[in-house]
């Protein structure tokens, strides 16, 4: 059932032996020449090979295979069991033109190898001999490949050495993930059969293929090799591998990768791996440091790296400028644009939650996006499922960025918390350099604090929780003059011409805002800009998720000098005017509140008539006061003249009084007195008239 075609035939064997040293156990065999040997093996359908009765053991009475019974020493072996020691040698084997065919019937497979040659040297014990081995094979249409090998072995003392390996082969079909690929191998290889160790010297391997994902690629591995089985430990020295690959899917067409290390050191059975003195690179960048990995069922990773210098727009090909749009485009407003598809973040989860993690990366000169950062480093650990990177520090545009990263796997799924501490930061050049322009500038302090969770962009954006707060100082608002928009209001108030645009800009001393995030919402309502004589206050939303805006806020011109347009707004000045910014972010619509505008116009009248009726009033009040007061005044002046009148007439008749009384005082005394000088007169008189009648 397998055919006419024999399973072996050879169309010339030549073997000679010498007979001499056969009695001397040093037999000298000459060469043994194979010439047009093939080799037919074949499986039918039904699982049969035709070289089944072969390999098949005998079978005993019972149908079972015959046991093997030991076989007993001979008496004429030496003492000891041992086999006496040959010595002797063979002229080597020429096989020529061989073929090996192998055919499945049950799976539709066929492979072939023609053209085989293996031509040895002189082989004897304790002795190298050359080894030449060529062959082409092939599976249908499938597979296509040569092999040329060329090397000298020898096995000497326990040790097997291969010496001036060389390997090359040359393969293609559709087999092979490309269309064709050649191998290079070369190298010194040393095994000690006792201790299981291997030793390879200035080993190096190259391989070339074109097509498949890739239009060309060169690898290439060198180092010093050592292996032992035993302990299952492979030890490489200097080891350097480099690949070099060309599409014109590549950002430049091609790209230049490799990584050296002083030394690999990969132990299988603990699963761990370390790489001292490592240099990974790409193009013209390198990252140095180390990468030690252990249990690779549940990683246990550290890693140090750094590099001076990296640009990924150069390794992406991009120009080194940003394109700059034509200038007739730059006026013009973009078109309305949708959020994007969503794109899905699908995390390794399970590796997250064994991961065991801790290293340092570091970047002197960053560049990405066209964006410019230096002095980038982080610190990276993960245990127990929750991966932080912490501090992420970058210097940018002036400024500093101090920043920390968490990733909890330990859910269903991946949870999110970011802080970020931005100082100093000229957002304007930041902005200028990743999407061309600036629409706002300034120096920029930022700070934010937010959770989120899920697997799809759209998940975290509608998670997103926290705080933001920013504070930009000497900016502008680039795209918008609001000062034209309210000297604009106030031509339409006035039912004049609205006024020539000169400057799409509204520059600003001050700019703050603060809010919270609520289901990929920001809500604030303290957003306050300083602009010169303006003066804006606002509240309202940020849809994150939808990238919507809808914000209203209140300008008020603080004086009627001129503005940034040379416009006066005598109408609005100390007046809010409502203006609100609605619609995609990165197209909202400005719109002044016209209705609202003329209401508080109105209201502002009102107001001040009032504020005049009542000044009025106050000012009537004042005066009636007044007179009152100098009434009053008037009253007490006369009721004090009147006051001193009485008093003055008092104290003059209390005078006329008193001098009538001490005149009648006197009048009196002096009447008393003359009548008492009188009396006393008349007693003297008296006196002497009785003296006379006596004497």
């Amino acid at each position: 059932g397998f055919g006419e075609q024999p399973m072996f035939q050879v169309e010339e064997v030549s073997v000679s032996v010498d007979f001499l040293s056969l009695l001397k156990l040093q037999p000298e065999i000459d060469q043994l020449v194979l010439d047009g040997l093939a080799l037919n093996l074949h499986k039918n359908a039904q699982g049969q090979t035709n070289f089944d009765d072969l390999v098949k053991q005998p079978a005993d009475s019972a149908g079972q295979p015959a046991a093997t019974e030991p076989t007993a020493p001979s008496s004429a072996e030496p003492a000891g069991g041992g086999i006496p020691p040959i010595a002797g040698s063979f002229a080597g084997l020429n096989i020529q033109r061989a073929s090996l065919v192998w055919r499945d019937d049950s799976s539709g497979d066929e492979y072939r190898v023609k053209d085989l040659r293996l031509v040895t040297g002189r082989i004897a014990p304790d002795s190298e001999f050359p080894l030449s081995l060529s062959l082409a094979a092939s599976n249908k249409q499938a597979l296509n490949a040569t092999l040329d090998l060329e090397a000298v072995v020898g096995l000497i003392k326990g040790r097997l050495s291969v010496k001036n390996l060389k390997i090359e082969s040359n393969a293609g079909g559709s087999m092979l993930p490309v269309q064709k690929a050649a191998l290079r191998i070369n190298g010194n290889f040393d095994y000690q059969l006792d201790g299981g160790q291997l030793t390879g010297k200035g080993f190096a391997l190259k391989l070339d293929s074109q097509g498949g994902t890739m239009q060309k690629v060169t690898a290439t591995v060198a180092g010093e090799i050592g292996f032992n089985l035993n302990s299952q430990q492979l030890d490489v020295a200097v080891l350097d591998v480099a690949v070099d690959a060309e599409d014109a899917s590549l950002p430049r067409g091609k790209i230049k990768a490799g990584l050296s290390a002083a030394s690999l050191l990969l132990r299988i059975p603990a699963n761990s791996v370390k790489l001292d003195d490592l240099e990974l690179r790409i193009d013209d960048y390198r990252f140095k440091g180390f990468v030690h990995a252990n249990d690779f069922t549940r990683p246990d990773v550290a890693f140090r790296l750094h590099s001076a210098r990296l640009d990924v727009d150069d390794l992406m090909g991009l120009p080194k400028e940003r394109p700059q749009p034509p200038a007739e485009e730059e006026q013009k407003a973009p078109a309305p644009t949708e959020p994007g598809p969503d794109v899905q973040i699908a995390l390794p989860m399970d590796l997250l939650r064994k991961l065991r993690l801790e290293g340092q990366l570091g970047i002197d000169e960053l560049k990405v996006q066209y964006l410019t950062l230096s002095k980038l480093d982080l610190s990276v650990k993960a245990r127990d499922g929750v991966l932080d990177i912490k501090p992420i520090d970058i210097d940018l545009y002036d400024g500093h960025n101090a920043s920390a990263l968490q990733i909890d796997a330990r859910g269903q799924k991946p949870a999110y918390r970011i802080m970020n501490k931005l100082q100093g930061f000229q957002i304007g050049h930041f902005l200028k350099d990743f999407m061309g322009k600036d629409p706002i500038s300034g120096r920029s302090d930022l700070a934010i604090d937010l959770t989120t969770s899920g697997e799809w962009l759209s998940e975290l954006k509608a998670g997103l929780n926290g705080s933001l707060n920013v504070a930009i100082s000497d900016g502008a608002l680039t795209g918008f003059n609001l000062r034209h928009k309210l000297d604009s209001a106030r031509a339409k108030l006035r039912r004049e011409a609205e006024p020539e645009l000169i400057e799409r800009k509204t520059d600003f001393s001050a700019l703050t805002l603060s809010g919270q995030v609520k289901n990929g919402v920001f809500s604030s309502q303290d957003l306050n800009l300083h602009a010169p004589l303006i003066r804006v206050g606002g509240r309202g939303s940020v849809d994150l998720v939808k990238e919507t805006l809808d914000y209203l806020v209140d300008a008020k011109v603080v004086t009627t000098s001129k503005g940034q347009d040379g416009g006066e707004a005598d109408e609005l000045s100390g007046l809010p005017v409502p203006v609100a910014i609605t619609g995609p972010w990165l197209q909202p619509k400005i719109d002044v509140q016209y209705d609202e505008l003329i209401k508080a116009r109105l209201d502002a009248q009102k107001a001040k008539l009032k504020q005049k009726l009542d000044a009025e009033k106050e000012q009537a009040a004042a005066r009636l006061a007044e007179e009152k007061a100098q009434l009053q005044q008037k009253l007490a002046d006369e009721k004090a003249r009147l006051e001193a009148e009485k008093q003055q007439k008092l104290d003059a008749e209390k005078a006329r009084l008193e001098a009538q009384k001490q005149q009648a005082l006197a009048e009196e005394k002096a009447r008393l007195n003359a009548q008492k000088q009188e009396a006393e007169q008349k007693a003297k008189d008296k006196l002497q008239d009785k003296l006379k009648k006596l004497f």
